[in-house]
Order: C-alpha cells, then sequence, then structure tokens
C-alpha cells in the first residue's frame, strides 16, 4: 500500500539538480518495503527488506549513472542500528560521530533533504561506518 509521496532530489556530478517524486510502499504482500522514484519521464522501483537497504538499491543505480540522490541516508556518517532496520522499516537512522556512542537525539529520517557535499557513495558510506564501530569498540 501506498504509505507516502516525497519531493527529493537527485543531482548529478556536475551538481545539477532535478526535482523527483519518490513513492514509499510499506508492507508489501512479501513482507518488503518498496521506493518508486519517479525521474526524468522514468519510474524505477526498488524492493527490500527495509527502507535503507531499498534506499542503498536506488543509491548504486543512480551512482552507476554519476548520480546521486540528496538525502540524509547518503550522509557518509547515517547508518541505522539493525532495532532500526527491524522494528521501523529502517527509515530513521543515526548520524554517527567517531568515537562517540549513538544516541536518541541523533536520529534522522533517512529520506530527509541533504546537502550535495554530505552525499557520498555506498562503500564510502560502508566503509565510515566500519570505521565508527572499531572507535566506539576500542
Amino acid at each position: 500500500m501506498l504509505d507516502e509521496i516525497l519531493k527529493v532530489k537527485i543531482a548529478n556530478d556536475k551538481k545539477e539538480l532535478y526535482e523527483c517524486e519518490l513513492e514509499l510502499y510499506d508492507e508489501q504482500l512479501d513482507d518488503n518495503v518498496k521506493i518508486v522514484l519517479k525521474y526524468k519521464e522514468q519510474t524505477m522501483a526498488f524492493s527490500a527488506d527495509n527502507y535503507f537497504d531499498a534506499l542503498e538499491r536506488l543509491r548504486r543505480y543512480l551512482e552507476d549513472r554519476n548520480e546521486k540522490i540528496l538525502c540524509k541516508g547518503s550522509n557518509e556518517n547515517v547508518y541505522p542500528s539493525a532495532m532500526q532496520l527491524n522494528a521501523g522499516s529502517g527509515r530513521n537512522a543515526y548520524s554517527l560521530a567517531l568515537g562517540r556512542q549513538a544516541k536518541l537525539a541523533d536520529v534522522v529520517d533517512i529520506f530527509e533533504e541533504s546537502d550535495f557535499d554530505s552525499c557520498v557513495s555506498c562503500d564510502k558510506q560502508n566503509d565510515f561506518f566500519e570505521r565508527w564501530t572499531e572507535s566506539i569498540n576500542k
């Protein structure tokens, strides 16, 4: 069932911005969520167990085209906990700082708008999460 329609921005490597619609579908028949991007007269759908993983699939698709979605879920230091992925469909995540345990005040909506320079590749985001994990386990 359609849960929400959001306005999002996609940017290319020249920092040209495109306004798009992102449809969020929660609890499909197979227990997956789905996001549908309407962009440049195309419609692209990505499904996963949670919104964060669906967003990562969308981001990897865009990365192959030298584009990125400008949202908090694309920020280098934003990553969800296991509980956020399971309990809330992965819509929220923590804004992390090296050497510091995440707190409730650090929770952000992964679809909230972000700026071009804060949004990074999926691999760079995953690398930061690994560094953060090591930094709090010392």
